[in-house]
């Protein structure tokens, strides 16, 4: 069973929170049930915080609309987490300048574009799989080396400068985007 403590405004929970998500369907007899809650969710915003036991462990989760249907999203507990003003050190909270900010913000911008998850792939398991049918094409397994990892310290405003002077040859600006739609 699911046990609902508090209904809250589903942008106040902080995504680190979140765990892992279970898509929810009704049994027969609550079919009924599940659609007012979902309708209600999703109209108001909010995320049905419980408690359930998965797997003879209780865990705490929300309960959110998505779409057509409801997500029951596992949620750590407060004490699963630290604080992250204990983790990030001082350098990483100090402030940029304006031009910097500004450099950050541009390249950000070149590089925006909508959500396709499919966009992105799991590199590590396609590498895996091809290890795995090499071997079991050959008998041996191939030698593969580990990337090369950056030592020393960066300096972020030039890598800033360079990637914005790259996006900006590479990708038109975004009104050339807009002009090119519109002449199609």
């Amino acid at each position: 069973t699911i046990d609902i403590q508090d209904f809250v405004d589903r942008a106040d929970i902080p995504s680190a929170y979140f765990e892992k998500p279970y898509f929810m369907s009704p049994d027969g007899r609550s079919s009924k049930a599940y659609a007012v809650l979902r309708d209600v969710l999703e109209k108001k915003k909010l995320a049905a915080v419980a408690l359930v036991v998965i797997r003879t462990k209780q865990r705490l989760c929300a309960i959110l609309a998505d779409k057509n249907g409801l997500v029951l999203e596992t949620l750590r507990f407060a004490d699963e987490l630290k604080d992250a003003k204990d983790v990030i050190d001082a350098p990483a909270r100090a402030a940029a300048s304006e031009k910097e900010r500004e450099l950050a913000e541009q390249l950000v911008e070149n590089l925006r574009g909508e959500w396709d998850p499919k966009k992105y792939k799991d590199t590590f398991k396609i590498e895996i799989m091809k290890s795995i049918e090499t071997k079991a094409k050959t008998g041996k397994m191939p030698v593969t080396r580990a990337p090369r990892v950056a030592s020393g310290v960066t300096d972020l405003v030039a890598l800033l400068k360079k990637s914005v002077a790259n996006v900006s040859k590479e990708a038109p600006s975004k009104s050339a985007r807009k002009t090119k739609k519109k002449a199609a």
